[in-house]
């Protein structure tokens, strides 16, 4: 009767321990792994918030029927550095003369001034969004782009990239190929 109440039910410290390091070595080769696929995983992230935004300036281009420019924010050639905007763009320059953020419309709803339709936030430090010409993209209400060849986005981290490809027809797409780190 009494050899029951003898008996501990529990774990020794040396089995703790040895736990505990078997635990912590796999954590240590596990990190690296969580690293590389956070990375990747803002990657795709930004890039599809590029491309949304290149979708929704082109469908309200062609709703409103008046042109819609993708714009970054300042004079910095990084498009990451300052995040970008979506806005109407009345006199077609390619620069947000607005003085506030609310469309001001006419009588039959036709915005009547430049006004951001979104804004997009700066990237994480690390990343840099760059392209070709460093230019605009605007969207005309027939839905084409006016540029006079696809315009190509190059989205960076330190080790890996990706491309966002605008054809001349408007569509934008991230590109299945893998971008070279130099272009960088």
């Amino acid at each position: 009767m009494f050899k029951n109440a003898l008996i501990t039910k529990g774990y020794t410290l040396i089995e703790l321990v040895a736990t505990m390091a078997i635990a912590g070595t796999l954590l240590a080769l596990a990190i690296p792994s969580f690293n590389a696929t956070l990375t990747s995983s803002r990657l795709t992230s930004y890039a599809n918030d590029l491309v949304s935004a290149l979708n929704l300036a082109r469908s309200e281009a062609v709703r409103r029927g008046i042109a819609v420019t993708v714009s970054k924010k300042g004079t910095l050639p990084d498009w990451g550095k300052e995040g970008w905007t979506v806005f109407v763009d009345i006199n077609g320059n390619s620069i947000n003369d607005s003085l506030d953020n609310l469309c001001s419309t006419s009588t039959i709803g036709a915005a009547t001034e430049d006004c951001i339709l979104r804004a997009y936030p700066p990237l994480t430090t690390g990343y840099t969004l760059t392209t070709t010409d460093n230019n605009a993209v605007v969207y005309l209400p027939s839905g084409l782009i006016t540029a006079s060849n696809e315009k190509l986005f190059t989205l960076c981290s330190g080790i890996t990239s990706k491309s966002i490809i605008i054809t001349i027809v408007g569509r934008a797409y991230i590109s299945s190929g893998v971008v070279t780190v130099e272009s960088c």
